[in-house]
């Protein structure tokens, strides 16, 4: 079951420009008094969800268009729904409900990644939107941070992380690094390895944990679980 989360509404007051800023975190989105849940779609086929988050997508991102438009066999859904996007960025909710046996009661939050610039000069204002976004979901004690590093990069330049520290969260955040085949040299693997063995001044509450996607890409999904941990190596040089 997919809804559409709203939370926040979108000013169109040309007024209203003002930057992204504390009193206007969000800049022209404007919140409510409390979240309110718009059903958007339901579906038991896989191969539906992809088509049902895309409109959704584009239904968040175009707050001032009627919402029929986008569900799919309502209003102008029949047709092909336009590209164009009234916004880039949205505060708003995408959520999605995945019932099953054998699922637990748990709850994700996929963020948008912090960005140092944005395509055009004009929206700069995104960089500090997207950050703050960031910050509401870090400084929730009762969340638990994932943190992506790719290990072609240097752990200092990482933004998420420096919000992270900033909000005192290290020790509810989970390191996961990615990429582990591209590490270059010796020098950089020692130091990703004492990241992993708890033994770096970058220290988290639930350590670091390497994944890295199967090398063989004609691998069914089944195979690839059914393959060993050893069987992946990371080779340096």
């Amino acid at each position: 079951r997919t809804f559409l989360m709203k939370g926040y509404d979108y000013v169109t007051d040309t007024q209203a420009s003002h930057k992204a800023s504390r009193k206007h975190p969000m800049r022209r989105w404007s919140p409510r008094a409390g979240s309110e849940a718009h059903p958007f779609g339901t579906t038991g086929n896989k191969d539906e969800v992809h088509d049902l988050i895309h409109r959704a997508q584009l239904a968040i991102l175009n707050p001032s268009a009627d919402l029929a438009r986008y569900i799919r066999n309502g209003g102008l859904a029949n047709v092909e729904v336009s590209p164009d996007l009234e916004v880039k960025f949205s505060p708003n909710i995408i959520r999605l409900d995945i019932q099953g046996p054998e699922y637990c009661n748990l709850s994700f939050t996929d963020l948008p990644g912090i960005i140092a610039m944005p395509e055009v000069k004009s929206e700069q204002f995104l960089v500090a939107v997207v950050a703050n976004l960031t910050k509401e979901h870090i400084k929730r004690k009762s969340s638990i941070v994932i943190l992506t590093l790719p290990m072609t990069t240097d752990v200092e330049n990482s933004k998420a992380f420096a919000l992270i520290q900033e909000h005192n969260a290290e020790e509810r955040t989970l390191g996961v690094l990615t990429k582990p085949d591209r590490v270059q040299s010796q020098g950089e693997l020692t130091r990703w390895q004492e990241m992993l063995l708890d033994k770096s001044s970058f220290r988290l509450g639930y350590g670091f944990h390497a994944v890295m996607m199967h090398p063989d890409t004609n691998l069914s999904r089944e195979a690839v679980l059914g393959h060993s941990i050893a069987d992946l190596h990371v080779h340096a040089g």
